[in-house]
C-alpha cells in the first residue's frame, strides 16, 4: 500500500513539475527564438514546422497526450478482457477493476493537470 501511495505521488509531483511547463511553452510566442531554432534545425538537417520552435513544441505535447489516450484505451481493454475472463474468480474480477479504477484515475489526473496549468498559465499571460 506503502508503494503505491509513493508512486501516486511521485507521478502527482511529477505532473506538477513538468506540466507547467510544458503548456507555458505550448502557449507562448516565442518571437525571435523561433528563427534561431530555425537556423539551428537547417545546420543539423532537421525539418522544422513551419510555426517554429513554439509549433514543434507544441506537436510533441499534443503527440503525448496522444500516447497516454492509447495507454488509457489499451489499459481499459485488458481489464475489460480481465474482467470477462475471470470466469466469476473474485481475485480476478477485483484486479480487473483496480486496473479499471488506475486507468480512470490516471487520465483524470492528466487531464486535470492540463486544463488547471493552461487555465492558469493563460489567465498570467494576459
Amino acid at each position: 500500500m506503502f508503494l503505491k501511495l509513493k508512486q501516486l505521488f511521485l507521478v502527482i509531483i511529477t505532473f506538477a513539475v513538468l506540466m507547467p511547463q510544458l503548456v507555458l511553452a505550448q502557449n507562448l510566442n516565442l518571437g525571435d527564438a523561433g528563427s534561431k531554432s530555425e537556423i539551428v534545425a537547417e545546420k543539423a538537417a532537421l525539418p522544422m514546422p513551419e510555426g517554429g520552435i513554439d509549433t514543434l513544441i507544441s506537436q510533441i505535447i499534443n503527440a503525448l497526450f496522444s500516447l497516454i489516450g492509447v495507454i488509457f484505451l489499451a489499459l481499459m481493454l485488458y481489464g475489460g478482457y480481465l474482467w470477462m475472463m475471470s470466469k466469476g474468480d473474485e481475485q480476478e474480477v477485483e484486479k480487473s477493476k483496480n486496473i479499471i479504477r488506475a486507468a480512470i484515475f490516471g487520465i483524470i489526473v492528466v487531464v486535470g493537470a492540463y486544463a488547471i496549468t493552461s487555465f492558469v498559465l493563460e489567465a498570467l499571460i494576459k
